[in-house]
């Protein structure tokens, strides 16, 4: 049976691409479909379910049975077991900006589904905008970093803590998402 698309997604008309993630969550693995259209977000089926599978090339093979054509690229990979064991013990001298703000930036795209705008990630997310910026900035990203110079944020026991309850709330979000599309 081929899971249908929601009716918000045009592959015949929209200038969208596809790519495939990978997920570590939970001690396995599940693999996801994000997309860029007018905003990104992931894929999902037509009652709203992230379209997931245990198996890249089971994901593969059911969205081009849709048409979708997903890029040949190796699936983008996040570690949320990783981020959840961090955020069990956050401390100031373990914070990988780089990775961390990857992490929040999926789940602002997970999130990005009308349900989910209420959600408790949503909020304390849209409350941690400082912490973020210090993500951001932490990342020493070439286009806003001037050559030879680094920021390296020093973190406050409130950054960490608000910072860990983001991610905690996302991550929790995830779990729902993934068994929810898991367990139809």
């Amino acid at each position: 049976m081929t899971t249908q698309l929601h009716p918000t997604y045009d592959v015949n008309q929209d200038p969208e691409q596809f790519f495939l993630c990978e997920v570590r969550l939970g001690g396995y693995d599940y693999f996801l479909v994000w997309h860029t259209a007018e905003s990104n977000s992931l894929l999902r089926d037509q009652h709203g379910h992230l379209l997931v599978e245990t198996h890249e090339q089971r994901l593969r093979k059911s969205a081009e049975s849709q048409s979708i054509r997903i890029e040949p690229d190796s699936p983008a990979q996040y570690d949320f077991d990783k981020t959840e064991r961090w955020c069990a013990n956050p401390d100031d001298t373990s914070v990988d900006c780089n990775a961390i703000l990857e992490h929040w930036n999926f789940l602002e795209d997970l999130a990005a589904w009308p349900s989910e705008q209420q959600s408790a990630y949503q909020t304390a997310s849209k409350n941690a905008t400082g912490v973020y910026s210090k993500l951001f900035f932490g990342s020493n990203l070439p286009a806003v970093t001037p050559v030879g110079e680094e920021y390296v944020p020093n973190w406050t026991e409130a950054e960490l803590d608000e910072l860990r309850g983001v991610l905690a709330a996302g991550i929790e979000l995830l779990k729902t998402q993934i068994e929810l599309a898991t367990n139809k």
